[in-house]
């Protein structure tokens, strides 16, 4: 079977402001990019780099793909397709000469000297010297972590991309200090341009009520929002708006729990979710209307991988849609232009496709096709049958309903 990779481009904005958004763009990092990018966090261009692993610009785009490399015992990622998204940390089992002295009673004593206003300082200039535009970054939380034996206590200091109206943007730096001598003992870079409006459609109580009906929750109960932000792009290159919140309630054959939902703010799709550690004394606010939806969103399969969107495919009558901005894949000059009478036209790499919501007939460069079902409006944002997905990418992609996943092979 012929490869087809994905290739995400800029698009147009939508023409549709709530959900306005455009692509980013996935630029591969060689080896010798990811090299340079670690002598320069060091601060020393002759510095030995151990590369570990590269990996192949055949990977699927995307955060997971990562690049592992040493220097100077310390342990680098770098984001395989994006060279300002990294991290470091320090192996001190492997650098006895860290400390400027030998583990003793008087370091445990000093453990704790460091104030956390001095380590905010030491981690800002870190930040300012490595951050690509550090300006963006407009808001710092400080979190302190407890040493053990020969590590030191450290604080971690956040630098979060936080907008006006209080949503929190793609971007941000992190930064441990140890609390004994003050050194940088780990860092991380992450830099996506913002590219997707940031105006939830759903209120806080429409997403609690979306993750109470996907949970299966009963008597379901509303916790706290702990924050609204964009998410990072995902292998099409596309970000959403996100509510990180939490619920509690009952799901058959579980006591009472309390779950941390991410849930998109402008269709209520959960995207993920995890169970509270010691919540079931927890209790909240009541939830109401969580009538069922109709559509189920289905998991994603790609080469033997699960695979993360940012706008997942959802179950619709027995079959899988994606949403329409996925048809863009591998268009050097990718748009897509959306009207309020339902029609959406989209530049692939195979030439414009247009088509109509709820209608089954579209083209392909002008050429005229049929699909055995038509596109479906959902919640303001159109999704297209997979058998499009299939004659547009030219991709082997098919539904496995009975384990709720689309299965795509890239690979020969």
């Amino acid at each position: 079977m012929k490869r087809f990779v994905f290739v995400a481009t800029f698009v147009v904005w939508l023409c549709w402001a709530p959900t306005a958004s455009a692509q980013y763009v996935w630029q591969y990092v060689t080896r010798e990019q990811a090299i340079q990018k670690v002598r320069e966090i060091v601060g020393d261009d002759a510095a030995p780099v151990e590369v570990q692993y590269i990996a192949p610009p055949s990977l699927r785009l995307g955060v997971e793909a990562l690049h592992r490399l040493r220097c100077n015992n310390w342990e680098f990622f770098i984001c395989a397709f994006n060279i300002n998204h990294w991290r470091w940390t320090w192996y001190y089992f492997l650098d006895e000469s860290f400390y400027d002295e030998p583990f003793s009673e008087e370091m445990l004593r000093r453990r704790a000297t460091l104030s956390e206003q001095e380590a905010v300082a030491i981690a800002s200039s870190y930040m300012q010297t490595h951050y690509p535009l550090p300006e963006l970054l407009n808001h710092i939380e400080v979190r302190s972590g407890g040493g053990i034996g020969r590590i030191p206590a450290e604080y971690t200091v956040y630098f979060w991309q936080r907008l006006p109206n209080g949503v929190y943007g793609p971007s941000w730096c992190r930064v441990d200090v140890d609390r004994v001598y003050g050194r940088v003992t780990g860092a991380g870079c992450v830099y996506y341009p913002l590219l997707v409006s940031t105006i939830p459609i759903l209120t806080p109580e429409q997403a609690f009520a979306a993750a109470a009906q996907q949970l299966g929750l009963v008597n379901a109960e509303a916790g706290v929002v702990d924050r609204l932000f964009v998410m990072y792009p995902d292998p099409f290159g596309w970000q959403t708006l996100v509510y990180r919140l939490t619920v509690y309630g009952d799901r058959p054959g579980h006591v009472w729990l309390g779950y941390g939902c991410a849930v998109d703010a402008f269709t209520g799709t959960l995207l993920g979710w995890d169970i509270l550690h010691g919540s079931t004394q927890q209790k909240g606010k009541p939830i109401r209307n969580t009538a069922a939806s109709r559509e189920q969103p289905v998991k994603v399969d790609w080469d033997g991988r699960p695979v993360h969107l940012n706008r997942p495919a959802l179950d619709i009558g027995g079959d899988a849609y994606f949403w329409v901005g996925y048809l863009m894949a591998g268009g050097e000059r990718s748009g897509l232009r959306w009207y309020k009478n339902g029609e959406c036209i989209v530049v692939t790499g195979r030439g414009q496709v247009r088509l109509q919501a709820r209608q089954s007939r579209y083209s392909i460069a002008g050429r005229q096709m049929q699909a055995s079902k038509a596109p479906q409006l959902i919640r303001g944002r159109l999704y297209v049958p997979i058998e499009m997905m299939r004659q547009v990418l030219g991709a082997d992609i098919r539904y496995d309903r009975a384990k709720q996943c689309v299965f795509v092979r890239t690979r020969e």
